[in-house]
């Protein structure tokens, strides 16, 4: 049996439960949750993105057989997802959450059974926007246009602005986890690997940093 066979996610009734007679947790809890991280970014530079990566699969040794999955912690705690190989980028200042999923191939199905669209993850996750995990630059790149277009009509409307203040505005502030488990002493590495390619490929437009963040659960 898959191990997602076990997990029931319901999106007309919205709650997320492990299964019969299990307790059933709304959904609107892990929005909650993400309200309360944003509840923050009075402090974060303006354009601050808090990138969280869900936990990945694997399989046993050199087989095609996959452990039962168990989700990153402070991902689930954010997102309620179930599946693994997923991530997810929230917008500090506003709260817009894009999911971002795995694009499986049509043999997916085969073993796994139905693929869902992304307009189902939507709505089963209640996030604004899912998108697949390779499209990751162009969700940053679509980000970053807005921006930029904010920017550039604060300078039709104001040309006297000044220079510095507009350089701050088009500033990218990625914000990733990072630190070492209070119980366990492992450490969660942020996946600045991810970002790599891109920034490589775009950093003559924009610029740039990443910060760490600590969740309080």
């Amino acid at each position: 049996m898959n191990q997602n066979d076990k997990t029931t996610t319901t999106p007309s009734s919205s709650f997320f439960s492990m299964g019969l007679s299990t307790y059933e947790v709304p959904l609107t809890l892990f929005s909650t949750n993400r309200s309360k991280l944003c509840s923050h970014s009075s402090s974060l530079p303006p354009n601050s993105l808090i990138y969280i990566k869900g936990g990945t699969s694997t399989t046993r040794n050199d087989t095609d057989h996959e452990p039962i999955f168990h989700q990153e912690s402070y991902f689930h705690y954010l997102f309620g997802v179930k599946e693994p190989d997923c991530a997810g980028l929230i917008e500090a200042h506003t709260g817009k959450t894009t999911l971002l999923v795995p694009n499986y191939p049509k043999e997916y199905e085969w073993w796994m059974g139905r693929i869902k669209t992304k307009e189902e993850w939507k709505r089963l996750y209640q996030v604004d926007d899912v998108r697949y995990m390779e499209d990751m630059e162009d969700v940053l790149l679509e980000i970053m246009n807005v921006k930029a277009g904010e920017v550039n009509n604060e300078e039709d409307k104001e040309e006297e602005e000044d220079k510095k203040e507009k350089d701050e505005t088009n500033n990218i502030t990625v914000l990733l986890l990072s630190g070492p488990n209070s119980d366990s002493g492992n450490v969660y590495s942020p996946p600045t690997e991810t970002f790599t390619p891109f920034l490589s490929s775009h950093t003559t437009k924009h610029s740039y940093s990443f910060s760490k963040i600590i969740i309080d659960t």
